[in-house]
């Protein structure tokens, strides 16, 4: 087995390392996932559409039915609120790196609008290969544009971020801009607006507008209850602050709602088969969120 090739790499935002999840109003959000130990996630749920560039390493997306694997420079795109299983191969020098980005929900809406002609939409994980450098570069343009907010005025922003739905939708990749109609994503929705606050039967029935006997009996009839929901999409965002931050196992926990690292990590461990330490392994340094050359 050839060792795997590495996206070659300069910074381009020296005021803003890769401590947090970056996110710009209007705009988008994106990250940067750093693993040092091959590790299978299962049952994760993609709460917005997603573009994945794997820079290190490579990852395995499964499903019921399927099954892909993307490359190092391989663009990976994923839907709305569906289910997958995912692996993070290590490269042979030690690390898999990738970044991710997702588009402002308006945004996404009015591009949909405007292509409506497009084809289908995506329905599973789509892997699209040999990337053209000018394709990167646009990937590239519009995680710099969710990051930099001095340099990159907000309506140059929301442009980089349209032309790389319009490089997707070159390579056959359109993301259907409908919110899903289940009530277990729209309980999801909402409380994702603060993990780490006290969700209540009864605040989460009213802020849907609905009684909280109906609330119970909706998810009751998809197979899920409230606690399920809250707690697994408290350890899916606990797990994106791992991979992606230089956070501590405190400040991680509190940010989805523990007051304490041990708690945080025994739900993490029930969730997922594996502590957390296993996902960070040493700890990483501040590097900036990264320009991908050629």
């Amino acid at each position: 087995m050839k060792p795997s090739r590495e996206i070659a790499i300069m910074a381009v935002d020296e005021y803003e390392s890769v401590s947090s999840i970056k996110m710009r109003a209007g705009v988008g959000s994106a990250a940067r996932i750093v693993q040092t130990t091959e590790l299978t996630f299962h049952r994760l749920v993609t709460d917005n559409p997603v573009a994945i560039l794997v820079t290190q390493g490579a990852k395995t997306i499964a499903w019921p039915g399927g099954l892909c694997k993307a490359s190092t420079g391989d663009i990976v795109a994923l839907p709305r609120s569906q289910t997958f299983d995912m692996t993070n191969h290590p490269s042979l020098e030690g690390s898999y790196e990738a970044y991710w980005l997702t588009w402002d929900g308006d945004l996404l809406s009015s591009f949909a609008n405007t292509h409506s002609h497009a084809r289908g939409h995506l329905t599973t994980a789509e892997v699209v290969r040999n990337v053209p450098e000018a394709f990167r570069r646009s990937y590239t343009q519009a995680l710099e544009a969710i990051t930099n907010r001095i340099a990159i005025p907000h309506l140059v922003a929301r442009h980089r971020l349209l032309e790389l739905l319009l490089w997707l939708l070159e390579h056959g990749v359109f993301y259907k801009p409908d919110f899903p109609n289940t009530v277990e994503a729209k309980v999801r929705h909402l409380i994702s607006e603060d993990l780490a606050s006290a969700w209540s039967a009864e605040r989460v029935a009213s802020r849907l507008n609905m009684g909280t006997s109906t609330l119970r009996r909706k998810l009751a009839e998809e197979r899920v209850s409230l606690r399920e929901v809250l707690q697994d999409a408290r350890m899916s965002y606990g797990l994106s602050l791992i991979q992606s931050t230089t956070l501590s196992m405190l400040e991680v926990g509190q940010s989805v709602g523990y007051d304490s690292a041990s708690r945080f990590a025994v739900r993490f461990r029930s969730r997922f088969g594996f502590s957390p330490s296993e996902v960070r392994g040493s700890r990483r340094s501040h590097r900036p969120l990264i320009r991908i050359g050629s």
